[in-house]
């Protein structure tokens, strides 16, 4: 039976702990400070188009900084077709407000899908990680 809701993200980090090795990060040593530096959570009904996509790898015109969200009509296959909010640096979301954000998305929405009680595998990914960046 395919799956066909799924979500992904990209994020690069920043390790601000000067003397933290690759394995003291990957082993989740929890006196490592880390940062968000690049993101993007994108998340599509397959089949269908993007329900939304929050990210900073591309600057929008008229907007102060980078950080936006693109809001998208799902019934349709085009990625662009939406509305772009620009949320700022001060109020970009992290990973867990943006999965809240879609299961209240998929509650209101649930009768709509096609579909609704199946999702998509994860995809797989790998850590891109920036060390001791200024």
């Amino acid at each position: 039976m395919p799956r066909r809701h799924h979500a992904h993200g990209r994020e690069y980090l920043r390790v601000l702990t000067a003397d933290a090795s690759p394995s003291d990060v990957l082993d989740g040593d929890h006196d490592i400070v880390v940062q968000t530096y690049i993101y993007s959570y994108h998340a599509s009904v397959r089949g269908h188009g993007a329900i939304l996509r929050y990210d900073n790898n591309h600057g929008r015109p008229g907007h102060p900084d980078w950080h936006h969200v693109h809001r998208c009509d799902w019934r349709n296959d085009d990625d662009d077709v939406g509305r772009v909010q620009w949320i700022g640096e001060d109020a970009w979301p992290t990973l867990g407000e943006v999965i809240q954000e879609l299961m209240d998305w998929y509650h209101a929405n649930r009768d709509d899908l096609p579909r609704p009680d199946e999702y998509a595998e994860p995809l797989p990914r790998v850590p891109r990680i920036l060390w001791n960046l200024t």
